[in-house]
């Protein structure tokens, strides 16, 4: 077993996951532990890994990317 963390998200994000939540059948704390260890692996492999809330120019948030759809 981990250790437990604490951070904030924003409503959108938290509104996101809990889609990817319904639609996979997978736990958000799941959704999320996937998606650290992705990021990981990419910084691991030399991958250019984005920092944290990182706006695509006049596309918004990737959280607001994944809302529209895009």
């Amino acid at each position: 077993m981990g250790k437990r963390v604490g951070f904030y998200l924003t409503d959108l994000q938290i509104k996101n996951l809990k889609k990817v939540s319904k639609a996979t059948g997978l736990t958000v704390s799941e959704i999320i532990r996937r998606a650290v260890d992705e990021h990981l692996k990419q910084y691991k492999n030399g991958k250019q890994v984005g920092k944290p809330g990182v706006s695509f120019p006049g596309k918004g948030s990737l959280a607001e990317k994944f809302a529209r759809g895009d």
